[in-house]
């Protein structure tokens, strides 16, 4: 429950989404946040949770649509991008 990993976003995170890897979290934090906003992973608080969620075959095809909206807004390119325009105009 440490603030700083509630509130993080990991560099794997990205990768996961990227190229279509499952994506598992514990239900708290930033990440969990962003799974259910876009609905592109699981998030749970115990393992009967986790299990019905892994089973449940069309949840996961949802999942892979959904990915392409969320990097369609948080794609590197676009990112890089405008990371490098607030840099030019510090």
């Amino acid at each position: 429950n440490r603030s700083d990993y509630l509130n993080s976003l990991p560099n794997k995170f990205f990768e996961a989404v990227y190229y279509k890897l499952p994506i598992i979290t514990y239900n708290k934090g930033l990440v969990k946040k962003i799974l259910s906003k876009y609905n592109i992973g699981i998030y749970c608080n115990n393992f009967k949770s986790l299990q019905n969620k892994i089973l449940n075959k069309n949840l996961f095809l949802n999942y892979s649509k959904n990915r392409k909206k969320f990097l369609e807004k948080y794609a590197y390119q676009k990112i890089y991008s405008q990371y490098a325009r607030f840099i030019e105009n510090i």
